[in-house]
């Protein structure tokens, strides 16, 4: 056979000028391909969520992940679903929406954030009288205090017994007005705020970053036993500074919030071993294309039925609270039991952090099933459910198994690069980000502030790996210096990445 030379040509690399094709797996460093969402096990929530994130040009899995903690959330401590006798589980789902800033985290999470927050206010009315009976009574026992003191003092002069304090004259505890959703991320801050709403939280933050990389960096271990206890809602007992010895019998928090890759990153790198990470669901999207739409998402659904999941009534016998448990129907207990015998064997095979996520991953899809069964109960009329049904446990093994693994994964698959390899794809996810045609590496260690580049040899490493693989060069327009030549550190962006991203 003769090789001709466009034989030859047609096996290069295309050029523009000088250019060669960029290596495009450089941006993720070779972490596995996105999966597809199985946008059918979301049912009645399928079409809404599919609409939402187009009206945001934002990934469906997106809606997906701000949806299902939004509704965990809600639900909170009201209701429990037991596997088997004696093993249950509770509504908390902790979800980080992992994506470069130009992804739509923040547009898909806002609005319905906002939608929580007019919750919150909604059962806020009526606070005010609340609040003057307690500044009534506070003022009633002040001066029973005031009096009993008078009392103390004749009683000691004349030589007799001080009489023992009234009642009366007991402080009230003071009220705090419901709260729901949360931002403050210390236990200083949140202690009290448990004690006042034992149906739980939801903290949702644009960006979780700081509060996953610090949880324990001050506070030891004892910060991070704090927040590990809060996906299982067990009751607290801390002593904080301004609040001193506050006790909650229960305290569960759902998470909601954005990540970038680079700053997950930084967490998986330097989080210890103890099972918090292992609880984070990480909803890791390719983007997608922007398409300019018509708004045809209509936010009432959701607001009704988060609405409808927050009014579901709590039980309370004094500081015990005791909620309602749902147990799976027959079929859902026999398809859940070959799943849970599967997953067993899995997770016994498989080490690092998959073997952890697939740990939890037992009890993580029975918290999803119930999330399932009740979003579907408030999407319609209908009496409250008695029971996980099958189609929910379904339901639930699906998206965990087609996409929540797959896409965890894929997001801890930046933990299993060496750093220099992690370096250069974050680096080359900041230049896409930013769209700069020329970098100045002095300027991009001192000042962009990514973590693992703030030093000159890191940069370099980066830059030849990026080299190496066609994105940069060093700039060739020579510049007039006091020294002639081009200033030190300057590099050109391949433009052809930018044909691409048009």
């Amino acid at each position: 056979m003769t090789v001709t030379v466009a034989d030859i040509a047609a096996r290069l690399p295309v050029v523009v000028g000088a250019w060669a094709d960029p290596d495009a797996s450089l941006i993720d460093g070779g972490i596995a391909p996105a999966p597809e969402l199985p946008i059918a096990a979301l049912r009645s929530w399928a079409r809404w969520s599919s609409e939402y994130a187009a009206m945001k040009s934002a990934p469906v899995a997106y809606a997906m992940g701000v949806l299902l903690a939004a509704a965990a959330g809600c639900l909170g401590m009201a209701r429990e679903i037991e596997g088997r006798p004696g093993w249950r589980q509770r509504p908390a789902l902790w979800v980080l929406l992992v994506g470069a800033p130009s992804m739509g985290k923040s547009p898909v999470l806002a609005p319905v954030v906002s939608l929580l927050r007019d919750l919150e206010r909604d059962e806020a009315e009526g606070f005010g009288d609340v609040r003057r009976d307690y500044e009534t009574k506070r003022q009633a026992a002040k001066e029973y205090a005031d009096k009993w003191e008078a009392t103390t003092k004749q009683a000691i002069k004349m030589g007799h017994l001080a009489p023992l304090k009234p009642v009366e004259a007991d402080e009230p505890e003071k009220p705090e007005p419901p709260a729901l959703v949360v931002q403050a991320a210390t236990i200083e801050a949140m202690a009290p705020v448990f004690r006042h709403n034992p149906r739980g939280l939801i903290l949702a933050r644009d960006e979780m970053a700081g509060f996953v990389g610090n949880i324990g960096k001050y506070g030891g271990d004892g910060d991070r036993a704090f927040w590990l206890e809060r996906y299982d809602g067990v009751g607290l007992s801390v002593r904080t500074v301004k609040a001193g010895h506050v006790q909650a019998p229960a305290a569960l928090l759902s998470m909601i919030g954005g990540i970038q890759p680079e700053r997950l990153e930084q967490v998986l790198f330097d989080s210890p071993d103890d099972g918090f990470i292992a609880r984070l669901l990480l909803i890791y999207p390719d983007p997608v294309k922007p398409e300019w739409v018509t708004p045809v998402a209509d936010m009432e659904p959701l607001r009704q039925a988060l609405a409808r999941l927050r009014a579901l009534p709590i039980e309370i016998e004094g500081e015990a609270i005791i909620p309602k448990v749902l147990r799976l129907t027959p079929d859902a207990g026999a398809m859940f039991g070959r799943w849970w015998q599967d997953n067993v064997r899995a997770g016994n095979a498989s080490i690092g952090y998959r073997a952890g996520l697939l740990g939890k991953a037992n009890g993580l899809v029975l918290r999803l099933a119930l999330v399932l069964e009740y979003l579907e109960w408030a999407a319609a009329d209908g009496p409250e459910p008695e029971a996980v049904s099958r189609a929910s446990v379904a339901a639930a093994i699906a998206l965990l198994e087609d996409y929540l693994l797959p896409s965890t994964c894929r997001a801890y698959g930046v933990a299993g690069r060496d750093k220099g390899e992690a370096a250069a794809a974050m680096l080359a996810r900041q230049i896409r980000h930013r769209g700069e045609r020329t970098i100045n590496a002095k300027t991009v260690y001192r000042y962009w502030g990514l973590p693992g580049l703030t030093a000159s040899k890191a940069m370099n490493d980066a830059l030849a790996k990026l080299q190496a693989g066609g994105w940069v060069r060093p700039a060739s327009s020579a510049v007039s210096t006091a020294k002639g030549g081009r200033p030190p550190g300057d590099w050109e962006v391949n433009p052809l990445l930018w044909e691409a991203a048009s």
